[in-house]
């Protein structure tokens, strides 16, 4: 039988009232929620939220309306809208049993329900500062945190482990690598430590990329080989192959297993094949490199997915829509190197987007200029821009990412996958739609993926 539990929405000055046991605040357990309590006794609900409100977060509060009834996998949540007039200036939240945040500016560590709850009211009161983008990867990290973090603890890389978990953990929000193929599953909860796979294999080859590039910043945060030291990285990466395919050989299949592992150490040879592009390659083999580089992504997908008997014509069409995103986003990546000036591949002379198709487009004076730029050791970013700017190069880069998004879409539309597993996979393109698609960052597109979400989740109604 569902627990009733009583809840409050508490926004003020766009910020939203969340709650998390004490003695968990240091842990990626203790997760954020809404402030609620369970139904009894002779209370009213209002009664009880202002009760509860005083108790957890000290704070004198009206309640004036109910706002939604969302039914969970365990609980059923009937929430109301509350006010305050006593919300305190400063806040840390790290240490903090309660705090304060931007709807815009949500913990990651955030309860799923909580996080569907909050997403179903930006949507009904319309809240600015809410999109459905960044609400996207809010609830895939929701469902990360909610039901396969957890699990962490069960993999271990000898000796390694916190360098992994570290890179798992950092990454903020994004965690459809695991959430994904979670989802399609119907959310085996008895299988779920299994997408776990998929962000270790990305993990190790996120450690091997800033090693080789020696990045000493990621998201924001510092790099696991600024964080732990190069050396310490390097030596990880030296035994990771061996820890992973023990680690892998006790959960797939020996094909799935022989097949991650090579795309793992595939890699590492077009990471470096990277590095000896130049003018003359073609931009389709420069996308093609880009998507083989993660085909062990693709690979730990299908592996896991065909554990918990997902039928194979899915599995097929996953593995090619996939393929088709790591595609797209190469050329996402390369769009934002050049929208935000940071250039960093050419700064390197490593081949890029922007730098093969302004190749293709300059005429023949302008060539001369580019080829000058490309085998000087520090080329003029200055005169490089110009170029960019003079072909409208960024204009045509944002044109093929719109194009190659609208066909992905209509591909995921033509596969036998049903109407929520498609809602899931639009939803996690769509999270680059409102850069390139500024018109479909509303909140009315939520709807079908946050049903599709508690459909897929509902089917299971068995806690962890």
């Amino acid at each position: 039988m569902k627990r009733q539990l009583i809840g409050a929405i508490l926004v003020t000055e766009g910020r939203i009232l969340l709650v998390r046991p004490e003695a968990e605040a240091r842990s990626f357990e203790g997760l954020w929620s809404l402030p609620a309590g369970e139904v009894g006794g002779s209370e009213s609900p209002e009664q009880m939220l202002i009760r509860v409100l005083a108790d957890t977060a000290r704070l004198d509060v009206h309640i004036s309306r109910a706002i939604l009834v969302h039914e969970g996998a365990s609980s059923t949540l009937s929430l109301f809208e509350a006010s305050t007039a006593n919300v305190p200036r400063t806040q840390n939240a790290s240490s903090s049993a309660h705090a304060f945040f931007a709807l815009d500016d949500l913990p990651q560590q955030l309860d799923l329900d909580s996080m569907l709850c909050i997403a179903k009211y930006c949507a009904i009161t319309s809240k600015t500062g809410c999109h459905a983008s960044a609400i996207i990867d809010r609830v895939f990290a929701s469902v990360f945190y909610s039901y396969l973090a957890p699990h962490l603890r069960r993999f271990s890389l000898p000796d390694d482990v916190d360098i992994y978990k570290y890179v798992v953990l950092s990454t903020p929000f994004r965690k459809f690598k695991s959430v994904v193929p979670f989802l399609l599953s119907r959310c085996d909860i008895h299988k779920s430590h299994l997408f776990l796979i998929p962000e270790f294999c990305f993990a190790v080859w996120t450690l091997l990329d800033d090693c080789h590039d020696e990045t000493h910043q990621r998201y924001g945060q510092p790099s696991a080989v600024l964080k732990f030291g190069r050396r310490a990285s390097l030596i990880a990466l030296f035994r990771s192959l061996h820890g992973i395919s023990r680690l892998l050989s006790s959960e797939l299949s020996s094909q799935s297993v022989t097949r991650i592992i090579s795309a793992l150490d595939q890699s590492a040879a077009l990471l470096h094949q990277r590095g000896r592009n130049d003018l003359e390659t073609d931009i389709d083999s420069y996308l093609h490199q880009s998507a083989d580089r993660t085909e062990f992504l693709r690979a730990s997908w299908v592996g896991v997915l065909e554990e918990t008997g997902y039928d194979r014509e899915k599995r097929d069409a996953l593995y090619d829509i996939q393929e088709r995103s790591s595609r797209i986003g190469q050329l996402i990546n390369d769009y934002f190197d050049l929208d935000r000036g940071g250039l960093r591949d050419f700064d390197q002379k490593i081949a890029s987007a922007h730098w093969l198709l302004l190749s293709r487009r300059v005429d023949e004076s302008d060539s001369v200029s580019l080829r000058q730029l490309w085998s000087e050791a520090s080329g003029c970013k200055e005169h490089y821009l110009a170029l960019l700017e003079k072909y409208e190069i960024g204009k045509v880069l944002r044109h093929m990412i719109r194009e190659a998004l609208t066909r992905l879409v209509r591909r995921i539309e033509e596969t036998h996958l049903d109407r929520d597993e498609q809602s899931i996979l639009i939803a996690w393109q769509q999270m680059s739609f409102g850069h390139f698609y500024p018109e479909l960052d509303s909140m009315g597109l939520l709807s079908p993926f946050l049903a599709s979400v508690e459909n897929l989740l509902i089917e299971r109604e068995r806690p962890i």
